[in-house]
């Protein structure tokens, strides 16, 4: 048990650890057990720690309902003063412990990711970027088959063998029969465990019942997970899909269920593309622990068989924004003409319409040249400071020219020109050429 644990998560890890031993010697069913179909809880007490039936393994418990009257309550001044352990980061900045979601449609390589995830924490390296702490994995590829694993495996390694505590399975427990014993037991022989992903959410669901409502029973099947990563400090990262429906102002809003899913996990992912065939998407992030970001990611299907990092969204618009700019042809033409007229140049549309072939290789009408000057006017100073004037509705002659120098730029610019040639760079010859420039 890790050293640094509070007395509430102590009794988690006994709790998990009592009825983990409990569940294996019931293997034969043995009626004599006093234990037998029993679950317990561990709790502190004036002698340390003691285990409490909570009810039993059946339904229609009245123990249960005796306990739930009692809460166990710690004074602010209490938690104050408590030290506890720091969260535990699995990638650092992107994924810390607790129950994590990652969302996206069929087909769209969210598998992928989740490999590249478990193969990183497992090596220690860098995932998307992001340092990640090396631990034991837990893959559970629910989806695969042996065969399809090793391929994709050695695909992503280029055939080089892949970590020691790297684990994988593809049958497991639903929630509500013999999961989190499994995991448990699991637990218990590879206790250096840090992540366990489970692939996809839907193998592992409850069957439900009747007159439950679908947010309970998504936000308990949820919750089994969410036990299991609180309990023993770790991370458990379900792959989930989403609904066909797209929702461009909040992309969590197209995570399939209802809310008890999303409300339940701690951190979510989402994938978005703008086409499925499109190998570049954006990871949205969200969560109690991490700060939201979007980040464009892109698929190399042709050698690493893995997602990299292309920068932030914000960071990939701009750059779009940039591309898109030096590449219109009304913009290529208006930089052309100040190449030949420095001082700038008044023109009509019409006029400016003659001249794109020359300088842009394409023709637009004069009506369209005069709503691209509108449309790329801002973005003319702001990138190239040049600055458009519209011409009046008589004379319709609109004008181009770019910003003059001002004179701190122009003694700046000379300043270091001088100073480069210098052997010493100090504040006072800096401040001298200043003033003799100014």
């Amino acid at each position: 048990m890790p050293e640094k644990l509070n007395d509430i998560q102590k009794a988690q890890v006994l709790t998990s650890q009592l009825n983990t031993e409990i569940t294996l010697l019931e293997g034969n069913k043995n009626s004599q057990n006093p234990h037998h179909g029993k679950k317990y809880a561990v709790r502190r007490t004036s002698d340390g720690y003691a285990p409490i039936v909570v009810g039993s393994k059946g339904s229609g418990s009245s123990e249960v309902a005796a306990v739930a009257t009692s809460l166990e309550t710690l004074s602010a001044l209490e938690l104050h003063q408590t030290e506890l352990p720091p969260l535990r980061e699995i990638v650092n900045g992107l994924l810390p412990q607790g129950l994590a979601l990652l969302c996206a449609p069929s087909k769209y390589g969210k598998s992928w990711l989740s490999l590249d995830l478990c193969l990183s924490v497992a090596a220690g390296w860098k995932f998307l970027g992001f340092p990640t702490e090396r631990s034991g994995v837990l893959y559970l590829a629910l989806e695969d088959g042996h065969r399809r694993l090793k391929k994709r495996r050695g695909q992503m390694l280029q055939n080089n063998p892949p970590p020691e505590n790297f684990y994988l399975a593809i049958k497991a427990g639903t929630v509500d029969n013999g999961l989190s014993e499994q995991i448990g037991t699991y637990l218990k022989e590879k206790p250096n465990t840090g992540l366990i992903v489970v692939d996809v959410l839907q193998r592992v669901r409850s069957s439900g019942q009747r007159g439950v409502s679908a947010y309970a029973l998504d936000y308990a099947d949820m919750g089994v997970l969410k036990n299991i990563a609180d309990t023993h400090q770790l991370c458990v990262m379900a792959v989930h899909h989403l609904r066909k429906m797209p929702d461009k102002d909040d992309p969590f809003n197209m995570i399939s269920g209802t809310n008890g899913i999303m409300g339940c996990a701690d951190t979510i992912f989402v994938i978005t593309k703008k086409s499925r065939e499109s190998k570049e998407a954006v990871l949205h992030t969200t969560g109690r622990d991490v700060e939201s970001s979007e980040l464009v990611i892109e698929f190399d299907s042709t050698f690493l068989y893995k997602w990299k990092l292309v920068g932030t969204l914000e960071e990939q618009k701009a750059k779009d924004s940039r591309a898109e700019y030096d590449s219109n042809p009304v913009v290529k033409t208006i930089k052309a003409l100040l190449v030949g007229n420095p001082e700038g140049f008044r023109i009509t549309a019409g006029d400016f319409a003659a001249k794109m072939p020359e300088h842009a290789g394409e023709y637009f009408t004069p009506n369209a040249v005069g709503m691209a000057f509108k449309e790329w006017s801002k973005k003319l100073y702001d990138y190239d400071k040049i600055i458009f004037t519209p011409g009046d509705t008589k004379t319709r002659i609109h004008s181009f020219k770019k910003q003059a120098a001002t004179l701190a730029t122009v003694a700046t610019t000379a300043t270091l020109a001088t100073i480069a040639t210098d052997d010493e760079l100090t504040l006072e010859n800096l401040t001298e050429g200043v003033l003799q420039n100014a």
